[in-house]
């Protein structure tokens, strides 16, 4: 053993030497008793003089290891626990505030600016009023703004808010005769007036 083995034996700090593994022949059961007394510890022989003077020739990097290794001859051991690892007891953050999805809102402009409309049309849908209700144009309890004649919607901004009403339709000017229009339209006439013609004949008929 080296010099600070030795003094720390000296001192009487090292643990008593193992002891030899038990044969296996069986071993008489000693007689039950209340508590059992803890064995004390034996105290070892002393070192011999040759020894002694070995740990005492050693260097000082030496004594100074086996004195701060050991603290002393009455110093107290410090039992450590085991070391425990912990794992995460949480989900992650925002695994459980995910998992849903509300319904569109089909928000927004339906008809717009010169395009006709009916009294009753729906114009625009919004949340607030990014739009204000002008001229044949009504708000709903929702902000809804629809149309309440029929005509062409008109977008205008005034005072910096933004306003949509409903024009009545323009009168119809028929093109000019001799023009392209012109033929387009007696070669084509519209089908309001057809119908209008064919009653015409109905009721001449009966």
């Amino acid at each position: 053993e080296d010099g600070a083995a030795l003094l720390r034996r000296e001192r009487g700090d090292l643990p008593l030497p193992k002891r030899a593994a038990p044969s296996s022949a069986p071993r008489p059961r000693a007689p039950s008793s209340p508590l059992p007394r803890p064995q004390q510890r034996q105290q070892q022989p002393p070192i011999p003089g040759a020894m002694a003077a070995l740990g005492a020739a050693t260097s000082s990097f030496l004594n100074g290891a086996a004195l701060a290794g050991c603290g002393g001859a009455h110093a107290t051991r410090v039992t450590r626990s085991p070391l425990v690892i912990e794992a995460a007891h949480k989900k992650g953050a925002g695994s459980t505030k995910n998992g849903r999805d509300s319904n569109a809102q089909r928000l927004g402009v339906k008809i717009y600016g010169d395009q006709p409309c009916i009294a009753g049309n729906i114009i625009v849908r919004q949340h607030g009023s990014t739009f204000h209700a002008g001229d044949n144009v009504g708000t709903g309890k929702d902000y809804t703004l629809f149309a309440k004649a029929d005509g062409l919607v008109h977008f205008a901004e005034k005072r910096g808010r933004k306003f949509v009403s409903v024009k009545p339709m323009p009168e119809y000017v028929p093109p000019a005769p001799g023009t392209r229009r012109a033929r387009k339209y007696a070669a084509y006439p519209p089908r309001a007036q057809l119908r209008a013609a064919e009653a015409g004949e109905e009721a001449s008929a009966r």
